[in-house]
């Protein structure tokens, strides 16, 4: 592949060309700059929100762990590659521990092992503090989906408004 200049209708142009042909390459939409707005539709989550896993606060031992925020988000990468088709989507997740300390990084991370469900002992050990936990993540969701639900109500109030 070689690098020429057309000049065209357009102007002048890059266009990669084949050796032995000389024939253009078609470009790809994503060079031309067109692309799709929306992001890939997200598959179903590793774990639910509220979930256990066992992860490893510090890098060094895994602990169980509490999810406390779970997105469908794009990674970062440099600029060529953060396109389709190359662009790369995965779950972030935030993990709260039972000394407080939280962390958040992609699912597949080397620092989270993996969801669990925890034995018993271990459940009485943490219940004061996992049930504050609990109860915390639950008013905030609680907050989240009366929020949404008010902006669904305002939209269809707007629409019902336009209509008439």
């Amino acid at each position: 592949m070689r690098l020429v200049a057309l000049t065209g209708e357009d102007g002048v142009r890059r266009v990669y060309v084949q050796y032995v042909t000389g024939a253009a390459i078609q470009p790809y939409d994503w060079l031309e700059g067109e692309r799709p707005k929306r992001p890939p539709k997200p598959k179903n989550g590793p774990v639910k929100l509220g979930g256990w896993v066992r992860a490893k606060p510090d890098d060094d031992s895994p602990s169980a762990g509490i999810v406390i925020s779970l997105r469908w988000v794009q990674r970062g990468a440099q600029y060529p590659y953060n396109l389709p088709p190359f662009w790369s989507w995965g779950w972030w997740v935030e993990v709260r521990f039972p000394d407080g300390r939280t962390r958040a990084g992609f699912w597949d991370s080397d620092w989270v092992v993996n969801r669990c469900d925890l034995p018993g002992e271990v459940l009485d050990a943490y219940e004061p503090q996992w049930l504050a936990l609990e109860a915390e993540l639950e008013a905030e969701l609680a907050e989240e989906l009366e929020a949404e639900l008010a902006e669904e109500l305002a939209e269809e109030l707007a629409e019902e408004l336009a209509r008439r």
